[in-house]
């Protein structure tokens, strides 16, 4: 993979990125995501490697062949365990071979650019994840529900208190996480939750960390699987790292 030819930090200059896009029905957003990264990554980027569930639209499918074919650093795989996001996830995490995972949906609610926040947050200091935030700052949650978004603020609360974080969106599953976490730790998301999971099981590890800004602006194309159901996932998630960490089973 070719290097920067100068960096602001060495160190960083030696890293590569992994990006893991789960997809299922983005016919129209996984292009924008890719290239997206792409610009925000630079050379930093190593592979894009999409899980795409095999319940996904014949047409989803041709356009992950599609980019595999112009792109080389674009890889598409089936999901081998089904249904949920976090069985694509943990695939995902599975098979990435550069330093560092970038977690992001390829629904067009992420802001690809802000991935390249996390890469400079890199050049002042070794840090294991970046975490993006939606609370950072004002208006940044575009077509966001009022019941959705209190509920939302009053979980980022919740486990704030109870885990003592200094983060402000532990359940949005876009960040940038060492790939020695990202292969080192015991997931057991298997849907939405593991967006919460990716960042409080790494912290609970000891991993380094900071936040980062970023917006989220509502999918114009298709719908989300993450119904209100998955709130008691979420819930239940947060639940049990407490007692794993309580009984000292949360290592690195």
């Amino acid at each position: 993979m070719p290097k920067p030819k100068s960096s602001p930090h060495p160190w960083l200059a030696k890293k590569s990125v992994s990006v893991i896009l789960p997809v299922y029905a983005e016919d129209e957003t996984i292009p924008l995501a890719v290239s997206g990264l792409k610009q925000a990554l630079g050379p930093y980027l190593l592979e894009t490697i999409a899980v795409v569930s095999p319940h996904s639209p014949p047409r989803t499918i041709s356009i992950c062949r599609s980019l595999a074919r112009r792109d080389r650093s674009f890889h598409f795989e089936m999901q081998a365990r089904n249904p949920g996001l976090g069985w694509a996830v943990r695939q995902g995490l599975a098979h990435a071979r550069g330093d560092y995972v970038l977690m992001m949906d390829s629904d067009g609610e992420m802001d690809p650019r802000t991935a390249r926040l996390m890469l400079q947050q890199l050049q002042h200091q070794p840090l294991d994840l970046i975490v993006a935030s939606r609370w950072m700052q004002p208006r940044s949650l575009i077509g966001y529900g009022r019941l959705k978004y209190h509920i939302n603020r009053s979980f980022q609360l919740f486990n704030r208190l109870l885990f003592g974080l200094s983060i402000s969106d532990c359940s949005l599953g876009y960040k940038l996480l060492s790939r020695r976490f990202a292969q080192s730790a015991q997931w057991k998301g298997r849907r939405h939750e593991i967006a919460l999971e990716t960042t409080l099981r790494p912290i609970l590890m000891g991993a380094r960390y900071v936040q980062v800004p970023t917006r989220w602006t509502a999918r114009t194309t298709g719908s989300s699987k993450n119904n209100w159901g998955g709130n008691f996932r979420y819930l239940g998630m947060s639940l049990r790292l407490l007692a794993e960490r309580t009984m000292g089973r949360v290592k690195a």
